[in-house]
C-alpha cells in the first residue's frame, strides 16, 4: 500500500484546507514554531505544541476545518505526522489521551468513521493501539506492540488503499499491520 511508485502525481492529489486550532478548558492552548533551530531536538520542523490545561475535560487539537474533507473509494489517502510524547505520561492523578491520524471528531478518543493511532495508560497496557471505525460506527482495535515512552519521538504513518478496503499503519517506518475491516468505506 505504501509503495511509493503506486502514488499518484502531486497533481493527481487532493490536499485538505490548511489546518486550524480547537481548543476546551482551562489554559488550553496550541501554540506553533516554525522551527526549532537549537536545543536537545534541533532542526525539526512545524512545531506545534499541545497544552489540554488544567479541567478534566480540557482538550487541544490541530485539525483540518471542515468534517467530511476525506472520503475513501476515490484514490489512495496517505496520512503522516511527527510527534514528541509528553514528558510525562498519562496516569491514575494525570489522565490525558493522544489520538493522531484521520478522524471525524476533535472531541473524543474515538471517532464515527476514521483510521488513527491512539494512546492513554489504561487502555491497551499503555501501547499504541491502532484504530479504523467505518461510517456504521464499528470499530476494530489492534495492538501495535509498542509501549509508549515519555519525550520520544515517533512518526505515524497511515496508508488506505484506492478503493477504501485496507489500511496499513506504519511507526517509525515499521509496518505494525494492515487492517482490513471496518474502514472508512
Amino acid at each position: 500500500l505504501s509503495d511509493v511508485a503506486d502514488l499518484p502525481a502531486a497533481l493527481d492529489m487532493a490536499v485538505a484546507a490548511p489546518f486550524t486550532t480547537s481548543v476546551s478548558g482551562t489554559n488550553a492552548a496550541v501554540t506553533f514554531a516554525t522551527v526549532v533551530a537549537t536545543g536537545t531536538f534541533p532542526n525539526r520542523y512545524g512545531f506545534a505544541s499541545l497544552d489540554t490545561g488544567t479541567t478534566t475535560t480540557g482538550r487541544a487539537n490541530v485539525i483540518t476545518p471542515t468534517n467530511d474533507q476525506i472520503l475513501s473509494g476515490y484514490g489512495k489517502i496517505s496520512f503522516c505526522a511527527m510527534m514528541r510524547t509528553p514528558s510525562n505520561l498519562s496516569d491514575g492523578t494525570n489522565r490525558y489521551g493522544i489520538k493522531i491520524g484521520i478522524g471525524n471528531s476533535n472531541t473524543t478518543l474515538t471517532d464515527s468513521y476514521g483510521a488513527s493511532f491512539r494512546y492513554r495508560d489504561n487502555i491497551n497496557s499503555g501501547k499504541w493501539q491502532l484504530m479504523t471505525t467505518d461510517y456504521a460506527g464499528s470499530q476494530t482495535f489492534t495492538d501495535s506492540g509498542i509501549t509508549v515512552a515519555a519525550s520520544t519521538f515517533y512518526k505515524f504513518e497511515i496508508f488506505i488503499s484506492e478503493d477504501g478496503a485496507k489500511a496499513e499503519y506504519l511507526i517509525n517506518g515499521s509496518r505494525i499491520a494492515i487492517i482490513d475491516t471496518d474502514l472508512l468505506d
